[in-house]
């Protein structure tokens, strides 16, 4: 078929190569969770295979992407950070990466850790892509790849051609170490400092992460495993303790490294824990190395030579997927001490500042009630004025009720009405109204009382 190659690795073959490249939304806030916007793949003739745009649905975005790649050759820039941001995985064995691909990528460790596609394509195909409006995430910047593809493959069947290897560490992201780190001298100046302090230079990446991510993971890709030994000397030595290193091992390598743990306490007086749980969503764990500088870094180089040799073998090849690299951004605080990182960083808000407001004085409305012939027993804390007329009102304790004593059952304390001096006419205390009184003052019953017995006499018979 035309748009298949013969690519042998591992058994495999006829296998179609796809380039791929992209672009990305920079999140101002962490750059780890950029967002993808253009993503452009192409075949091995530079056919365009895929273009999609970030107005896709974020599903549908990724599963498209999913489909095309799914047991291809898949050629790119940094296509570890791609997955990661689309959500999907690859086989490593299916990944050609360029930043791990080391007659590219050493020729720059003099002048910056990690070369950019715009570095690559400038030095190696003597393409501008700025000026040449190649811009990424286009089918245009995706062929640069696929020129590039070709230049790997004549290097790869060169024997001059040296592999670049990778060593993970796992940091704190204390204060002290990452500004020494970063800071120190201007933007990155210590960190250039550390990577060049072996013979040969090496790449130097750490993840980028804000201030709430307590944990660092430090990748290093070297050539010489002495190289590798006098930048972490460096590096523990200028910015963080030099009596404790946490190096990331994949799973299937602890095996290897704990039957040696005998060894590294009695020929380097260095104490090694591997801590039982795995690093949250991914294959590797947390090695514990203990002990003064130059036994952890003499049991480092057993460990590394005895990595690369079991990686030649293709039946001890630990990492598989691009998921099995421990990403710090799956930081769990609940179980950081049993898989040996330091957890997310809790953030403590700043207390808020409660303003004073203008007190309120509750004012307690009178009602006004028309309250005939209905049973009206005044809410507690309200001033009732009821016209009480021919109703029965049972004033609430503590209320001030003024109700018309009219033709209603209420006996009044004290009375103002004045009476005549007239004679009393006794009726039935059933036919006296409520305007009369029983009890009669002091004053009115004297003139009562001084009048003649005859005459009360005569006007009380007919």
């Amino acid at each position: 078929m035309a748009n298949e190659v013969a690519f042998q690795q591992n058994g495999v073959s006829q296998v179609q190569i796809l380039c791929l490249n992209w672009n990305f939304t920079r999140n101002e806030t962490c750059r780890h969770f950029d967002q993808i916007d253009n993503v452009s793949i192409v075949d091995c003739n530079g056919n365009s295979v895929l273009e999609l745009k970030s107005n896709y649905n974020t599903k549908s975005f990724n599963s498209r992407i999913q489909l095309v790649i799914r047991g291809k050759v898949l050629v790119g820039y940094n296509l570890g950070r791609f997955l990661r941001l689309v959500n999907l995985d690859h086989p490593l064995e299916l990944s050609k990466d360029l930043i791990y691909f080391g007659p590219f990528v050493k020729k720059f460790w003099n002048r910056k850790s990690r070369p950019s596609l715009d570095d690559l394509v400038l030095d190696l195909l003597r393409v501008d892509m700025k000026k040449n409006k190649i811009f990424p995430g286009r089918v245009e910047a995706a062929r640069q790849i696929l020129d590039l593809w070709h230049l790997m493959q004549r290097h790869e069947d060169s024997p001059e051609s040296s592999k670049v290897h990778i060593a993970r560490f796992l940091l704190p992201a204390d204060a002290d170490g990452t500004r020494e780190l970063f800071d120190c001298s201007g933007p990155g100046r210590m960190m250039n400092k550390i990577r060049k302090a072996g013979g040969q230079p090496t790449g130097f990446h750490v993840s980028r992460l804000t201030k709430d991510y307590y944990e660092r993971v430090v990748e290093i890709t070297f050539s010489s495993v002495d190289d590798l030994c006098q930048v972490i000397n460096e590096m523990l030595t200028k910015c963080y303790s030099g009596n404790t290193l946490r190096i990331l091992l994949h799973t299937k390598m602890v095996q290897y490294v704990e039957s040696r743990f005998k060894v590294f306490q009695t020929l380097y007086k260095t104490t090694a824990t591997m801590f039982p749980l795995q690093a949250p969503r991914s294959s590797e764990r947390v090695l514990l190395l203990q002990g003064t500088t130059g036994g952890i870094l003499k049991t480092l180089v057993m460990m590394t030579k005895m990595a690369i040799q079991l990686e030649k073998d293709p039946a001890t090849h630990f990492y598989t997927l691009h998921s099995d690299f421990y990403d710090p951004a799956n930081a769990d605080s609940k179980i950081a001490q049993e898989y040996g990182g330091f957890g997310k960083m809790n953030v403590i808000p700043a207390p808020k500042i409660n303003v004073l407001q203008p007190h309120k004085i509750d004012v307690i409305p009178i009602s006004v009630i028309p309250a005939r012939k209905i049973n009206v027993i005044p809410a507690p804390g309200k001033i009732s004025v009821i016209p009480a007329r021919k109703i029965n009102v049972i004033p609430a304790p503590g209320k001030i009720c003024v109700i018309p004593a009219r033709k209603t059952n209420v006996i009044p304390v004290f009375s103002t009405k004045v009476l005549p001096s007239r004679r009393i006419i006794k009726c039935p205390p059933t036919l006296t109204p409520s305007v009369s009184y029983v009890c009669v003052k002091a004053k009115l019953s004297t003139e009562m009382v001084n009048a003649p017995t005859t005459m009360l006499e005569n006007t009380s018979t007919p």
